[in-house]
């Protein structure tokens, strides 16, 4: 594993120099804004792993924790109320480490995640190199401008809707409770998870009418017309 993130950071640092020097000797021949975000991803690629290799290195193995978790009452040396009270604190102690160390592993995990995205992004732009391959990048400059214009009433549109659902529905349909709830319930409505939400059953009267009137609405807008819009 250590051999590993050495080699990749020797290769962006490799990578990153041959960059900059292309970049300063023919500045002419490359797009600025490509070649700056390959640099940049050369860079995230040469720090993140010297930051994992020397953190790493400095945490103690789990195993090792553990074992010390368990010594501090397999250890204890009585059961008055001053050994009991130093087995609790040691406990702690190295409760709080294991702790730490937890929270070390799921920010790396966060940070490995956004590393890898990066690199997607990079992938994708790579596909330039071809004109045959370029398929994806070219086919969204082109409708970028349109896809602005779509998003602005797509959210508009969606917000609007989630907003109705939680003021009108949320007292007595629990997924639309909270306006993130709605939001989220519409995300899953518009990939077709579901139209006829849990709790509609025991509507009736004025809630059942607003109910349905909401869900035709948000199908009719929202799921056919503009998704359909954006497809084609």
């Amino acid at each position: 594993f250590q051999g590993f993130l050495i080699t990749t950071c020797v290769g962006a640092f490799i990578s990153m120099v041959s960059l900059v020097a292309f970049l300063c000797l023919h500045p002419e021949k490359y797009n600025l804004g490509l070649m700056l975000y390959e640099i940049i991803s050369r860079i995230v690629l040469l720090i993140y792993p010297l930051i994992l290799l020397i953190s790493w290195a400095q945490q103690v193995p789990m195993s090792h924790e553990y074992d010390l978790l368990l010594q501090t009452f397999l250890n204890n040396e009585g059961m008055d109320e001053a050994h009991l009270h130093h087995s609790v604190a040691e406990y702690l102690k190295v409760k709080s480490v294991i702790y730490e160390e937890a929270s070390w592993l799921e920010r790396h995990r966060v940070a490995s995640y956004v590393v890898l995205y990066v690199q997607f992004l990079q992938m994708v732009l790579a596909f330039n190199v071809h004109p045959r391959v370029a398929m994806l990048t070219s086919t969204v400059q082109k409708a970028l401008y349109n896809m602005m214009h779509f998003f602005f009433v797509f959210a508009i549109l969606f917000l609007m809707l989630a907003f109705m659902a939680n003021f009108l529905l949320g007292g007595r349909i629990h997924i639309f409770g909270t306006f993130g709830n709605a939001c989220s319930a519409q995300v899953r409505m518009l990939f077709g998870e579901f139209i006829y939400a849990d709790g509609v059953e025991v509507l009736s009267g004025t809630a059942l009418v607003m109910y349905w009137l909401y869900a035709i609405s948000f199908m009719l807008i929202v799921f056919f017309t503009l998704l359909n819009f954006f497809l084609a």
